[in-house]
């Protein structure tokens, strides 16, 4: 990947976070999701994938099943 992708997709991500974030109001909600929302997107740069996908959501799921 290059300089120019690694940066849109960090953008990408941030936007993201933002949209959720800023969909809600309680402080305690935003610390766990923002938490949660940077373990999905260090797990999601670890390996190249298609996107934000149905997939990748199946990905994700199974990869916390599998830590318990």
């Amino acid at each position: 990947m290059n300089d120019l992708m690694a940066v849109e997709r960090i953008a990408q991500c941030d936007k993201l976070k933002s949209l959720v974030l800023d969909s809600v109001s309680s402080p305690i909600t935003k610390r766990v999701y923002n938490m949660a929302l940077d373990e999905f997107l260090v797990w999601f740069q670890q390996a190249v994938r298609p996107g934000f996908t149905k997939a990748t959501v199946s990905a994700w799921r199974v990869s916390l099943e599998e830590r318990h």
